[in-house]
């Protein structure tokens, strides 16, 4: 019987090893994936947003505790840099934010179409 419980007591400390706990108030925001804050301008609406990158794109996500895709903006194949800043400038001046991202060695920079999103230049 001591062996039995023993057992149990092994088995019940191990299954919630693996077991994430739901946090009331858990914010996706908090786990250190951001790079940037910003706010993008769209039809005369300023919109708050956060950088997320990896190898391949760049996302902006509405700076909210729900994960909400703003925009994704794609790299070029091959294209490895390392993040410095980003820049929401209307570069074409058409009352739309554009986007610009510099890297270390390099900078590349998106202009908003109202038809296609985010387009690279």
């Amino acid at each position: 019987m001591k062996k039995l419980l023993i057992i149990c007591l092994c088995i019940f400390c191990l299954s919630g090893c693996h077991r994430q706990e739901v946090i009331v108030g858990d914010d996706w925001r908090t786990t250190g994936v951001i790079l940037d804050y910003g706010q993008v301008t769209q039809n005369g609406e300023k919109i708050e947003v956060v950088l997320t990158m990896d190898e391949e794109k760049a996302m902006l996500y509405l700076d909210s505790k729900e994960h909400i895709e703003f925009a994704e903006l794609r790299f070029p194949e091959g294209f490895k840099d390392e993040y410095v800043s980003i820049d929401f400038s209307d570069l074409n001046e058409d009352g739309s934010s554009d986007i610009s991202i510099s890297f270390k060695e390099s900078k590349l920079s998106w202009v908003w179409d109202k038809e296609s999103g985010f387009v690279i230049v």
